[in-house]
């Protein structure tokens, strides 16, 4: 499976719970790693045929690199796509950048010697309000991301309406209640 073909699928799951308000009714509760674990298996069940696919959790990346674990691991036909996943609800707009930039930084040391595999990160969090596309916010991108932040993009979902999408560095009209997908891929 390709990046931009799991984004899409992962945008369609966003769109669903946006839709029946799952992520917004249930941002009360917050438990340790529940909406990753939730959104892990929303994505497993969401697969196109997933007996196609052979889909794992918290696999250890390969040697040297293996005392670190990727969030989801999805292999079909032997080619594998790593991926880093955040997904915050009652978290301030900072904070879910710091977590995404540290899964940027833990991608960007994993050398996957120019294989056919490919290595992504993506973030999911509902806006509340505060703005992720402030200079300051901006700043932090740019102060501290190992990924220039020309390459990280985002789509911002509500259920029946066109979705937002385009560059990080751009400043985009957001609503609150719209579900953000910062994303980025290495290949």
């Amino acid at each position: 499976m390709r990046f931009v073909n799991f984004i899409k699928l992962i945008t369609t799951i966003a769109e669903n719970a946006a839709k029946y308000r799952q992520m917004r009714d249930f941002s009360l509760l917050n438990f340790k790693d529940g909406w990753e674990i939730w959104l892990q298996c929303e994505a497993y069940f969401s697969l196109p045929n997933s007996k196609q696919y052979e889909y794992d959790r918290g696999t250890q990346y390969p040697y040297p690199y293996n005392k670190q674990k990727c969030d989801f691991l999805i292999t079909r036909n032997g080619v594998n796509l790593w991926l880093e996943a955040k997904v915050l609800l009652r978290e301030d707009i900072r904070s879910l950048v710091k977590r995404f930039i540290s899964d940027l930084t833990k991608i960007d040391a994993i050398d996957l010697n120019g294989d056919t595999n490919s290595i992504g990160a993506f973030a999911v969090a509902p806006l509340m309000g505060e703005d992720l596309f402030t200079q300051d916010i901006k700043d932090l991108f740019r102060d501290t991301s190992p990924v220039d932040i020309d390459k990280i993009e985002y789509l911002a979902v509500q259920p029946n309406l066109p979705i937002k999408k385009g560059k990080y560095n751009s400043t985009p009209e957001l609503t609150k209640g719209d579900i953000i997908i910062l994303y980025y891929v290495r290949l």
